[in-house]
């Protein structure tokens, strides 16, 4: 494992020194080409987020990353703690009957985290409570709040895990 992750850096570095000075196009214009390390399953579409059509960033299935170690992962903090740390981002949450709602889009990542006329959007969720990706789900325990993401990175565009799937398929044995 060591060796492939190896290989696989000294490929980036390549391909990076390689296409240094180069413009990724689309239809004439340059665009701007995001990529993240694994998805929740499915990449996102750039038309739902950006608002406008978006032919080169179209959310596809990514059905190896689920296979992928690091997929799912896990963390809980004291339930106080948790909501302290939204009532400091300014969302007000009812102590006796704390609800949030999640908003999603269609490839699950969360938009939105409401709790009554107060929100947060879902990346900066992410960034607030150090989540590996904003494909996240909320469920409390026993005096805990557990989060457990999909996935690593914004979901947006070039899904490296995939991408590098497919190669591995693609070679000849």
């Amino acid at each position: 494992r060591r060796q492939r992750q190896m290989c696989i850096r000294d490929s980036c570095r390549e391909a990076v020194r390689a296409s240094s000075g180069y413009v990724l196009e689309w239809q004439g214009a340059a665009v701007s080409a995001p990529f993240f390390r694994l998805s929740a399953g499915r990449t996102r579409s750039g038309t739902e987020l950006f608002g406008q059509e978006s032919d080169w960033c179209k959310s596809i299935a990514c059905p190896v990353d689920e296979a992928a170690e690091d997929f799912l992962q896990e963390k809980s903090m004291k339930t106080e703690r948790f909501f302290g740390m939204l009532e400091a981002e300014g969302v007000s949450v009812e102590k006796d009957a704390p609800k949030l709602v999640l908003t999603r889009d269609s490839a699950g990542y969360v938009l939105n985290v409401r709790a009554g006329r107060s929100s947060i959007e879902g990346e900066r969720f992410r960034q607030l409570f150090d989540l590996p990706s904003s494909c996240f789900f909320l469920e409390e325990q026993g005096g805990k709040m557990v989060i457990t993401t999909k996935g690593i990175g914004h979901g947006i565009g070039l899904d490296q895990y995939y991408a590098l799937s497919l190669i591995y398929i693609s070679e000849p044995t």
